[in-house]
C-alpha cells in the first residue's frame, strides 16, 4: 500500500508543478496589464492637473475666470498713470479678494487719485469705492474650459467736482471665459463681456441721464519660465444709448513675473488706438496671497 502511495505521489508531483506554472503564467499577464494601465493613468492625471494650473492671479484690464480658494486672501497694490486729453492722472488702487468657497469670492477696491490738469490746477483725494463678487466654473465637462459670472458695484465716494470720481453709481454684471491650451506651451486664452448700468448720484445735475457702457475684453497669455507674456484688446462704448459720445479701444501688452513664494509683479501698457480717450496708460501691480488650502 505504501509503495502505491509513493508511486502515485511521484507521478502526480510533475503534473501539480506544471499546473502551478500554468496558473502563474495566466495570472502574470493580467497583473502586468493592470500595472501598465496604472502607469498610463498617472500621466493622464498629471496632464489633467497641468491643464487646470493657474498661470497668473491677474492681468491688467480684463477680469479672469480664476477664483480665490476657500479662506484665501489676495492683496493687490497698484500704481496707474493715465495720459489723458486734458491732463494726467495717477491712481493708487488697493484691492482685497477673499475666497468664500473654492469657487465663490468677494472683493473690494479703494483708489487714491492725483489729477493734474492742463491749466496747472490739481486735485488729490480718495476716488470711488468698488465692491464685487464672482462665481467660477472650472474644467467644465472635464475639459480645460472655464467660465465665471459676477457683478461689480462702484460707489461714488470720490468728489466729481474735483475730478476724483464721476459721481455715478454703477452696477456691472459680467461674464468671463477662459481656455487652456497645454499643447501650445500652456497658453491661456481669455475673454470678458460686461454691461455697466449707471445712475448719477453726485454732481452734474444739468447733464441729464448718463449713458450705460458695454465693454468687451479679450487676450492671451503665454508662460516663459518665470514670466507670463500678456496681450489684451480692450473695447468699451456708450454710444448706443442716452446720447453717449465715448468709445475707447486699447491694445495692452504686458508681462507678469511669478516671484518666489506667492508674490506676483506685473507691468502693462495700454495704448489708445482712437483719437478720443486716454493716449496711453502704465499699469504696475504687486500681488500677494496668503491663507487657503
Amino acid at each position: 500500500m505504501k509503495t502505491s502511495l509513493i508511486l502515485s505521489a511521484v507521478l502526480l508531483c510533475p503534473w501539480a508543478a506544471a499546473s502551478a506554472d500554468d496558473v502563474r503564467t495566466s495570472v502574470t499577464p493580467v497583473t502586468q496589464a493592470e500595472s501598465a494601465a496604472a502607469d498610463k493613468a498617472e500621466p493622464a492625471d498629471a496632464e489633467e492637473r497641468e491643464e487646470s494650473q493657474q498661470l497668473v492671479q491677474e492681468v491688467f484690464q480684463t477680469e479672469l475666470v480664476y477664483p480665490q480658494e476657500k479662506g484665501e486672501v489676495q492683496v493687490t497694490a497698484a500704481v496707474n498713470w493715465n495720459e489723458e486729453q486734458d491732463g494726467r492722472t495717477k491712481e493708487v488702487p488697493l484691492s482685497l479678494e477673499y475666497g468664500l468657497t473654492d469657487a465663490w469670492q468677494i472683493e473690494m477696491s479703494l483708489t487714491g487719485v492725483d489729477r493734474r490738469f492742463e491749466g496747472g490746477d490739481s486735485s488729490q483725494g480718495v476716488g470711488d469705492l468698488e465692491v464685487g463678487t464672482k462665481y467660477s466654473f472650472m474644467n467644465i465637462g472635464g475639459r480645460p474650459l472655464h467660465a465665471a459670472v459676477g457683478v461689480e458695484v462702484t460707489l461714488p465716494v470720490g468728489d466729481p467736482d474735483q475730478g476724483l470720481g464721476e459721481g455715478l453709481l454703477q452696477v456691472e454684471p459680467f461674464v468671463a471665459v477662459g481656455r487652456d491650451f497645454p499643447e501650445l506651451n500652456r497658453m491661456h486664452v481669455f475673454g470678458q463681456v460686461g454691461l455697466g448700468l449707471v445712475r448719477r448720484t453726485r454732481g452734474g445735475d444739468d447733464e441729464g441721464q448718463p449713458a450705460h457702457e458695454l465693454s468687451v475684453n479679450t487676450g492671451l497669455l503665454v508662460p516663459v519660465q518665470n514670466f507670463r507674456l500678456v496681450a489684451e484688446l480692450n473695447w468699451a462704448s456708450n454710444r448706443w444709448n442716452h446720447d453717449g459720445d465715448e468709445t475707447s479701444l486699447f491694445v495692452t501688452p504686458g508681462v507678469v513675473w511669478d516671484l518666489p513664494g506667492t508674490w506676483e509683479l506685473g507691468v502693462g501698457v495700454p495704448i489708445g488706438l482712437m483719437n478720443e480717450g486716454d493716449r496711453y496708460r502704465v499699469i504696475t501691480q504687486l500681488i500677494y496671497e496668503f491663507g487657503g488650502h
